[in-house]
């Protein structure tokens, strides 16, 4: 006699469920590549984003200087 599985495809033999494993696994490795990739794609753009941060900054260190030396020269010829 066999037995009757509770799953409707599968008499006992699980190959059903083998099928259904092996897929969950690959999908979970397709699942932690593109996290990995996402990941990268999220690092990436932060590098840029302080990079574009860090330039600014030095445009306005800058921008302060030349507004120092142009303070001090007008105030060198009161």
């Amino acid at each position: 006699m066999v037995k009757q599985s509770p799953f409707q495809h599968d008499l006992f033999d699980f190959k059903y469920i083998e099928e259904q494993v092996a897929a969950i696994k690959k999908n979970q490795k397709r699942k932690k590549v593109t996290d990995l990739s996402n990941e990268k794609d999220l690092t990436e753009i932060l590098d840029n984003q302080l990079s574009v941060l860090n330039k600014i900054q030095q445009i306005l260190s800058e921008i302060e200087n030349n507004t120092k030396k142009k303070k001090h020269w007008f105030n060198f010829k009161d």
